[in-house]
């Protein structure tokens, strides 16, 4: 089955600045690690924009996900272009494939086999989500 070709059982754009914050750059004390302030709004910030597009029930079996995610920069012009800066891109997929599962998309990221997570540069900001079969 070619995966290009599957209609997504759900797609969307949010406009938005994604958060640069990832669960990588965790705090580290004398009790252990802890989150940032910064890091928890950025999780905040991206169950926000997964729970405002979350189906009914939980998808079941396995799903492809790809992620793109747009941080906005003057004069890129009409087509993004690769955003080679941290956040790191496996991060950013995390964090956002970790608010998919907790706003109900899967119930288990395990059902993930396949996807693929971009990062570029653009004229806005956002995060495009498409899970398909």
């Amino acid at each position: 089955m070619n995966i290009d070709n599957a209609k997504p059982l759900v797609s969307f754009l949010w406009l938005g600045t994604p958060p640069r914050t990832t669960a990588q750059q965790r705090k580290h004390s004398t009790r252990g690690h802890y989150r940032t302030l910064k890091h928890k709004v950025a999780v905040a910030t991206l169950r926000a924009v997964a729970e405002k597009y979350a189906p009914k029930e939980p998808f079941k079996g396995p799903l492809v996900l790809d992620l793109d995610f747009y941080f906005e920069k003057a004069g890129v012009g009409p087509q993004p272009i690769p955003k080679t800066t941290r956040p790191d891109r496996d991060n950013l997929q995390k964090d956002m494939q970790d608010a998919l599962q907790v706003t109900g998309y899967f119930e288990d990221d395990a059902q993930i086999y396949n996807g693929r997570t971009g990062k570029w540069w653009a004229d806005f900001g956002g995060i495009a989500v498409t899970i398909r079969r």
